[in-house]
């Protein structure tokens, strides 16, 4: 398709009459700005993609047809390198919030919500990102990682209370969090605490 839109292009501009090849360098340009505005409405274009040797490479080519493959090979790697940078930036992304989730997962105003608006994304945008860059929905992550730390502190910390253990990895209800604790562990919080303390003489 690419091929054929930019045959067609160099055809119509050059059609019957003899062109210099400093207009076709110019033509060259405008098609390649043009792609790049386009992609830029849907993702940032990287900012050392104008450090790159593609516009130079275009004007080293002494003949018509050498100068369409060129520019048709600097749109491809154009499109490559801005996939990769995409790809990254949505891999950076996703590592920043789970950065946030790590730092912040025991507040008990933490929601989908919360995270959304600090990261200015919708919540549908980070519900699907997340899903799909950790295989994880964002509900399940931050309840796991709520889920481990009361494991620690019923293991370690025998003085403190369900209800004190509840509210300090976010749940302020603790009948909601003990169905949640038995749900990941099989064990209510007190029967989780009596075999780890078992365990441990």
């Amino acid at each position: 398709i690419l091929n054929d839109a930019i045959d067609s292009i160099f055809e119509t501009y050059v059609e019957g009459k003899f062109k210099p090849l400093y207009y076709i360098d110019n033509l060259c340009l405008d098609i390649l700005f043009t792609v790049i505005k386009q992609v830029e409405k849907h993702v940032t274009v990287p900012g050392n993609l104008f450090e790159q040797d593609y516009f130079k490479n275009i004007f080293y080519c002494e003949t018509l047809a050498a100068k369409k493959e060129c520019l048709i090979n600097t749109i491809k790697n154009i499109k490559q390198n801005i996939g990769e940078e995409k790809s990254n930036s949505i891999k950076r992304l996703v590592a920043e919030i789970k950065d946030y989730l790590d730092n912040n997962c025991y507040d008990s105003n933490l929601s989908l919500k919360l995270v959304a608006d600090v990261f200015r994304k919708s919540t549908v945008y980070i519900s699907k990102l997340f899903k799909t860059e950790t295989g994880e929905n964002f509900i399940d992550y931050v309840t796991k990682l709520r889920i481990e730390k009361a494991k620690e502190l019923l293991s370690n910390s025998p003085s403190l209370k369900a209800i004190e253990v509840s509210r300090m990895v976010g749940y302020i209800d603790v009948s909601h969090f003990s169905k949640l604790f038995k749900k990941y562990t099989g064990l209510s919080p007190i029967e989780y605490r009596e075999k780890a303390s078992a365990r441990n003489g």
